[in-house]
């Protein structure tokens, strides 16, 4: 292997090392203002999970948090997309596997064991080892895309019901009592109270004094500090007393060998969905944290990260972190702002606060059993208020105090409904209720009606220009033909709402409809029954429907290049299902055009025949015999073959012409695309190509004969010639011109009215 080899390999494996320069002094401020703000928050967390093992337990649940973090940290530091993002132990996961621990340990389950807790824990491990691998599997198939479809009310009601979580989790040792609250009224400890208060608010207040300093770190010490001192007056115990003291010797060992003997035992069929629940439940909040933390991490620092890679790195390090007991991390963005506060210019900053993390719990982890209650309940219920979302807290007030749309009170309403699901039940419960509102959330999105316009086929008189006889009759009777445009997915959701729309439109005494599923991504069986339904009741009124944009030739077209498009696969998934053999393949076409013709040709044989009208605006409508045989000097007479071009978008003009008979097509080219679009056909007595004889430009689109046509042509050369030499012929020429220009644009104002109906 080469060097440059080499370098490719190493930026693939570790691209934050590479992502931006490290700069010593900007890295080295980042890491300590990132751990100075992290490290409180982990030891709060770490007593959530160290009070759901035991009253004695939090020593040993900071500690699990810290090595956590450093773990998790290290790994995406290391092998992570997003250098800016520091990671962590986080309140969601943490709460989760509280209350998963606590569920375990009281288990009828695990009431054999000889310490149900140890098993519950071990068993809550496997859980975050599971949840690891699932965001792993989020980052490797790019499955957090699936994020985008959480709804904001569902993501907020997670927010808010994991803020209240904390909160009320920290009212016991606020209060200083050792129990529930109820029956335990007359124990309150007035003096612990004061200090835990004193301790949040002074979180919340402290940026008033100095900005120098984050305020979690200043009022951790600052009240750490009083503690002790008021302590050496004898007030310890009545403010509340210190965290129980951790292990004197920790290490970390392998934990999922009780777990694997108590699933591989008779209780583990009840056991396992449980966890595989929590573990989803950890695997969806962390990822959340995570994704949220880098959208806003990028656009604070102007940089695209790899959320992917993100993922799959912080997955293998919860995955590891489950294997050796202990807490899971994810993004979290208060650190992370810290960081980028304190000068963090590449990842050496985010691996640097995992070292100082490192440090911090190798010589300062007996010093746990100093840490007041009050302190630290403080300091957990100020966090759990900086997690409150203020904005939905005040959307819901709005809510209840005046009249807000039916669509906002009920957004307000799904927030409260995730936010009472986690505090009656869990935050699993919670994430399971708020991903089926999410899923409901989109069904009913989704359902909306997927007609995005419609209008009559009269709206469309510009397009048959020159056929005055098809002009006239879509001018009489073009009100019976509807074109449909619909978008989206036509499923089981949608397809009942489009034939309601075609039942109004049969009311209205239209039997001719055109769908122009253009925009529609997929059919379902549902969907293409639907059709089938729409087409034998018009049928039954005599009528027909008719499908554009979904043609055989789309098909074709699919094949040749070796792909499917859109239109391919919708016919695809039409003829498997059977519909286009039941509605009939001369239904569905490739444009409106045609797809409005064959309507037209049908609605005509259902009318008694209509005399014919004479001709509408011509080129030569007002020249007389003796004009006529003057310009016939100048003209060519020029055939062409059915499907030969008579010029290509583009081209230099080269005259204009006047159809004697047959048909041509106008089209343009979408450029990129390879594709053509027809606007409008042209047949006896019509004029294209006029403009020529104005101006000198290259021609806007292209003209094609669909049938054997003649034309006559008149060249710039020799219209120059005439006007020199019959300048009465030239202007009398160019004022029957004019009045083309003049029809076709009031034909344009008439569309675009019929269109704005």
């Amino acid at each position: 292997m080469n060097e440059s080899q080499a370098g490719r390999l190493s930026r693939r494996i570790f691209p934050n090392l590479f992502a931006s320069r490290m700069d010593l002094s900007g890295d080295i401020g980042g890491a300590l203002n990132g751990a100075l703000v992290s490290i409180p928050q982990i030891l709060a967390f770490g007593i959530l999970l160290g009070s759901a093992l035991g009253p004695d337990r939090a020593g040993f649940g900071m500690l699990i948090a810290l090595y956590g973090s450093v773990l998790v940290g290290a790994m995406t530091s290391i092998f992570g997309g997003s250098p800016f993002v520091v990671t962590g132990t986080r309140a969601s996961a943490v709460l989760v596997l509280a209350a998963l621990i606590r569920q375990l340990s009281i288990s009828p389950a695990l009431a054999g064991f000889h310490d149900p807790v140890s098993t519950a824990f071990a068993l809550a491990c496997g859980a975050v080892v599971l949840a690891g691998l699932l965001q792993f599997c989020f980052g490797a198939f790019r499955l957090g895309k699936l994020v985008d479809y959480v709804p904001l009310p569902v993501m907020l009601g997670f927010i808010n019901g994991t803020a209240l979580l904390i909160i009320t989790s920290q009212i016991p040792d606020a209060l200083g009592i050792s129990g529930p609250l109820y029956g335990h009224l007359d124990s309150i400890r007035f003096p612990t109270l004061l200090l835990a208060l004193a301790t949040a608010l002074s979180v919340r207040l402290f940026p008033y004094v100095t900005k120098q300093v984050p305020p979690m770190p200043l009022a951790f010490l600052f009240w750490m500090a009083a503690y002790h001192l008021l302590s050496r007056f004898g007030l310890g115990e009545a403010l509340g007393g210190s965290l129980p003291p951790p292990p004197e010797h920790f290490s970390l060992h392998f934990a999922l060998q009780d777990a694997t003997e108590a699933l591989s035992g008779s209780a583990g069929a009840d056991l396992l969905p449980i966890l595989l629940g929590a573990a989803f439940s950890m695997a969806i909040l962390s990822t959340l944290d995570t994704l949220l933390a880098t959208a806003a991490t990028d656009e604070i620092t102007s940089r695209r990260s790899d959320a992917g890679r993100q993922l799959m790195a912080e997955g293998i390090g919860n995955l590891l972190a489950g294997m050796f007991g202990l807490a899971p991390g994810s993004g979290g963005l208060g650190r992370t702002r810290a960081a980028l506060a304190g000068g963090m210019k590449s990842s050496a900053a985010t691996a640097g606060i995992s070292l100082v993390t490192l440090f911090v719990v190798l010589t300062l982890s007996p010093l746990i059993g100093l840490l007041s209650k009050a302190v630290m309940a403080g300091l957990l219920i100020a966090l759990g208020f900086e997690l409150v979302d203020r904005w939905s807290i005040s959307r819901l007030f709005r809510a209840f105090s005046r009249k807000m749309p039916a669509s906002a009170f009920a957004e307000s309403m799904v927030v409260v409904v995730v936010v009472a699901a986690a505090l009656v039940f869990d935050l699993k419960t919670a994430v399971g209720i708020g991903l089926l509102l999410s899923l409901l959330s989109f069904v009913a999105q989704m359902a909306k009606s997927p007609v995005r316009r419609s209008y009559r086929a009269s709206a469309l008189i510009p397009k048959i220009y020159g056929d005055a006889s098809r002009r006239n009759f879509i001018e009489q009777h073009g009100r019976r033909i509807a074109v449909i445009e619909i978008e989206g997915a036509l499923f089981f959701g949608t397809v009942s709402e489009l034939g309601r729309f075609v039942e109004d439109l049969v009311g209205e005494g239209v039997h001719h409809v055109v769908l122009d599923m253009k925009r529609v991504k997929h059919v379902d069986a549902t969907g293409a029954r639907g059709l089938e339904r729409m087409h034998a009741r018009l049928d039954s009124k005599g009528g027909l429907l008719v499908v554009s944009h979904v043609g055989r030739e789309g098909r074709q077209a699919g094949e040749e290049a070796g792909k499917h498009s859109t239109r391919s696969k919708l016919w695809i998934e039409l003829s498997d299902i059977g519909t286009v053999a039941r509605i009939g393949e001369d239904c569905f076409h490739e444009d409106n055009d045609s797809a409005i013709e064959m309507c037209e040709k049908h609605l005509a044989k259902m009318l008694p025949p209509q005399g014919e009208e004479g001709n509408g605006a011509s080129m030569v409508k007002s020249l007389d015999a003796a004009m006529l045989r003057r310009l016939r000097r100048y003209l060519e007479r020029t055939s062409y073959e059915a499907g030969e071009v008579v010029f290509s978008q583009g081209s230099e003009p080269d005259g204009a012409y006047y159809v004697i008979s047959g048909r041509v097509d106008v089209f343009i080219e979408l450029r990129g695309t390879g594709r053509k679009v027809r606007l409008q056909s042209l047949t006896s007595g019509s004029v294209f190509g006029e403009m020529a004889m104005l101006d000198a430009k290259p021609r806007s689109a292209g003209i094609l004969a669909v049938e054997p046509t003649v034309c006559y042509r008149i060249s710039s050369a020799c219209f120059e010639k005439m006007r020199r030499e019959h300048a009465d012929l030239a202007f009398a020429l160019l004022a029957d011109i004019a009045l083309v220009f003049a029809e076709r644009l009031r034909a344009n104002v008439s569309m675009i009215a019929e269109l704005e109906l």
